[in-house]
């Protein structure tokens, strides 16, 4: 489906159109590609290496390294497009963008040793935060560093092309409380176990990593308490508006782009193939029943919704980087509950349309069935479970404690 010359993703920021023009560009190519896509189980090759010609993988990476130090609200508008085409290569891409912003909050060394080759922000980096591995001080050939040991790391989706990877592990400081990190894991250190056989977001290659124990320097490891506090090496004064943005919200608001994406995808084609399907029983051409005219308002009015608060919420998040202002924790709260009701609602909006297409979706060729499994996996991210999200928000409204620091 090729988007309208005259439609708008609703996101933009100023220096974001020339990168939003890039990625609308790139839809069409996605679009055919789809299925090869979900039949590999991975993104192609081509579609990663025209992210890269396009410089949309270094979208929030620093600019001194040739990246775009964009704030969230551009990659919402980049990844929505892109889902159009196909979640699961717009999904592989805001993970690249997500873990180059990841390395940008670390030690300005690992910065360097990361973005420092030919590639530049551009880099791919593989990775999962579960913490799945163990780290423990040591020191080797007389540089400090860890010892890292564990795994493997589920869901690295689009790993199959990276460099560099982020995994997350527990640092044992001996009579300390085990604290979680995440560290590098350098190019030739690891592979993924190939387990992706999944019913949505297919085409992801969302496989695990996997990586002998290894010692890891000292500066490719940081501390999640820092970056929940701000206070990481790459947060400093000097650094972009968007590595001072507050952690946990940048990670949730990032994986929600693709459900919209989806969402607005299939209601376009639904609108495109009602006037050519008859309704069986009833005596009327689809595009002309009252209840098609409702179901399009229905569905459009929830991805339509879900676009305004996505785009309030990344407005504020930038708002308080930008201002170099600790964002309070209602407001980081408010995040996760915007990101979880935003996300269900495109769920709906999918649902709504699957079901009024027919039978006729139900067809492998059909790119209805895709786009429903697809946006219920994508719901089905750690960090998006609706219930948990209203809960949390619903607790810090009313002053009482949390029963997580990951806000």
């Amino acid at each position: 489906m090729a988007l309208p010359k005259d439609e708008e993703t609703g996101f933009s920021a100023e220096g974001g159109e020339s990168v939003l023009a890039r990625a609308s560009a790139l839809v069409p190519d996605l679009e055919i590609r789809a299925t090869a896509c979900e039949e590999a189980r991975q993104v192609p090759r081509a579609t990663v290496e025209a992210y890269q010609a396009a410089r949309l993988v270094g979208l929030y990476a620093p600019t001194r390294f040739g990246g775009h130090g964009a704030p969230m609200e551009t990659g919402l508008g980049v990844i929505e497009a892109l889902s159009r085409g196909c979640g699961s290569s717009a999904w592989v891409l805001a993970v690249y963008q997500i873990h180059a912003w990841l390395v940008s909050l670390m030690a300005p060394e690992a910065q360097e040793d990361v973005f420092g080759g030919p590639e530049g922000a551009n880099t791919v980096i593989a990775g999962s935060l579960q913490p799945r591995g163990t780290l423990a001080a040591v020191t080797e050939r007389g540089q400090e560093g860890f010892r890292l040991e564990g795994g493997p790391w589920p869901f690295a989706s689009g790993g199959d092309y990276g460099r560099w990877a982020v995994v997350g592990a527990m640092i044992q400081d001996e009579g300390a409380e085990p604290a979680p990190a995440m560290c590098l894991l350098a190019p030739d250190s690891w592979t993924l176990e190939d387990d992706w056989f999944v019913s949505g977001l297919k085409g992801t290659g969302s496989k695990s990593i996997v990586a002998a124990p290894r010692f890891v320097p000292t500066r490719h490891v940081t501390r999640f308490s820092e970056l929940l506090a701000g206070t990481a090496p790459g947060q400093t004064a000097g650094a972009d508006a968007v590595q001072r943005a507050a952690f946990v919200p940048m990670l949730t608001l990032n994986v929600t782009a693709p459900a919209l994406g989806t969402a607005v995808a299939a209601l376009a084609d639904f609108m495109a193939r009602a006037d050519g399907r008859f309704l069986a029983f009833s005596g009327e051409m689809q595009g002309d029943a009252g209840e098609t005219h409702i179901q399009i308002a229905e569905a459009s009015a929830k991805a339509d919704a879900a676009r305004l608060v996505l785009r309030e919420s990344a407005g504020r998040v930038r708002q308080y980087s930008e201002q170099g202002v600790d964002m309070p924790l209602l407001a980081r709260a408010q995040v996760r509950r915007d990101a979880a009701w935003a996300v269900r609602a495109c769920v709906e909006a999918v649902d709504l349309l699957s079901l009024a297409s027919g039978g006729g979706a139900l067809h492998r060729e059909h790119p209805m069935q895709r786009w429903q499994r697809d946006v219920h996996a994508m719901a089905a991210h750690a960090i998006l479970p609706y219930e948990t999200n209203m809960k949390l928000y619903g607790r810090a409204a009313m002053g009482k404690s949390l029963s997580t620091p990951f806000v």
